[in-house]
């Protein structure tokens, strides 16, 4: 009798020693060199972060094919439908997939029908295609065996390949185990930013269309572009970035949203600055509390973003800062209201850091950041006076207890054994005994 098993965890080998007489174990060592050709790398995040930090790594990365390993069926369903909402070719495989149909998947993905595929475990063992260059591990094996046969799946037939893993704190001290197991050591990498993922994506259009340029264009088309320059008395130039507009994308589906694990934490003068909220009203104009004014050399801009997805102005500063490549200290004031915030920023923001915040996203919500007139403020500010709400103070180190608020004296303390105010017991007694007197004679 023979017991076949890609890996060998500790269940197996207790069947395996259960139920076979003298087992004789047969293993297959990787080579090292075949390793080397793995270029692995780790990231340290928290698991809320993991959707988005994937977005952004398949929108910079420059890859053929991905395999993504989750650790539940539940987990391969969700995370394909995320990634396919963003222009990718996705499917899952799980163990409630019929054979046939595990087949299929795997052929699409063989002919290029196909880029990624998000799988368990088990339910990718036998998955054999040349053009995996990117194995992801969104979750964490349980042990290093399962590590090193998850990112075997790339670097085949001579090809080099890319292994990414996402761990949190706690899952760090892992690291040392693969780079044992693996002989090879582990690189940690950095998510790009927003800014980085609009350069690639600028770039990779633009040689696109200087492809598209040499293989020439169609006489009619050359026609009605210069009938509509004429009619319009603009110059070509105008038009082809137009149309050039058209075929990209206002953003890329890598820059959704920003981490709070890219944005630094808030200086002291930032966590002080006070946030007020303000009920909703269609549609969303500011509501701005009474002598919100621009600073010198400021100005007010609005996000959409606010209380309802419970931001933090830590979130917003580091958002803005390392996206846009702004400093801390030229982010003036903050106000978070309950589907929006107002913040003073510099007033020559230049254009391309405009651009680029706008497309950034914060808890879910595109920043959609635009600039206000002195107008529209003072009508924000004459909004939030009819309808005022309190303002919320961020505050500093730990609250006191309840009985160091306004002076009062603390409560008095309470006796264990009686459940009675110190001050309120009474002294114990102290009982001498008598000595008998001596009887008169």
């Amino acid at each position: 009798m023979a017991l076949f098993s890609a890996t060998m965890p500790r269940e197996i080998k207790r069947i395996a020693t259960r139920f076979m007489k003298t087992p004789e174990t047969v293993s297959i060592k990787a080579l090292i060199g075949a390793k080397a050709m793995i270029n692995q790398r780790y990231s340290i995040m928290a698991a809320k972060e993991k959707p988005e930090a994937l977005q952004k790594l398949l929108n910079f990365e420059a890859f053929d094919a991905v395999l993504i390993f989750v650790r539940t069926k539940v987990q391969t369903e969700s995370l394909a439908e995320l990634v396919s909402k963003n222009g990718h070719r996705v499917a899952a495989i799980h163990g409630d997939l019929a054979q046939s149909q595990r087949e299929q998947i795997i052929k699409r993905l063989s002919k290029g029908q196909l880029d990624i595929v998000v799988a368990t475990d088990v339910a990718a063992r036998g998955l054999d295609v040349e053009r995996i260059s990117h194995v992801i591990n969104f979750d964490a094996p349980h042990d290093a065996e399962t590590y090193v046969h998850r990112i075997g799946r790339t670097g085949r037939a001579g090809r080099s390949g890319e292994a990414i893993i996402f761990l949190n704190k706690r899952e760090e001290r892992l690291i040392r185990g693969l780079e044992r197991e693996t002989q090879n050591k582990l690189t940690q990498y950095h998510l790009p930013t927003a800014l980085m993922i609009r350069e690639k994506q600028l770039t990779d259009f633009a040689a696109t269309l200087k492809t598209a340029v040499e293989a020439g264009a169609r006489e009619e088309l050359i026609d009605v572009i210069d009938r509509i320059a004429n009619e319009l008395e603009t110059d070509h130039l105008t038009i082809a970035a137009v149309m050039a507009s058209q075929l990209l994308p206002e953003r890329s589906p890598g820059s959704r949203k920003t981490s709070a694990a890219d944005a630094p934490r808030p200086q002291s003068k930032e966590r002080s600055k006070p946030q007020s909220t303000t009920a909703d009203a269609p549609p969303p104009p500011p509501k701005s509390q009474p002598g919100f004014a621009p600073s010198k050399g400021k100005a007010i801009f609005r996000i959409e973003v606010g209380h309802d997805q419970s931001v933090e102005p830590g979130e917003i500063v580091g958002a803005i800062a390392n996206e846009g490549g702004l400093n801390g200290k030229e982010i003036g004031q903050i106000q978070i209201f309950a589907d929006h915030t107002l913040l003073e920023l510099p007033n020559a923001l230049p254009r391309t850091v405009f651009v680029t915040l706008k497309n950034v996203w914060i808890r879910g919500r595109r920043l959609s950041i635009h600039r206000l007139d002195a107008e529209q403020a003072n009508a924000q500010k004459e909004r939030s006076k009819k309808s005022p709400r309190a303002v919320k103070t961020a505050s500093r180190g730990k609250p006191k207890p309840a009985w160091q608020k306004d002076n009062a004296r603390p409560a008095p303390r309470r006796d264990n054994a009686a459940g009675k105010p110190a001050e309120s017991r009474a002294p114990k007694k102290t009982i001498k005994r008598r000595t008998p007197k001596p009887a008169a004679s």
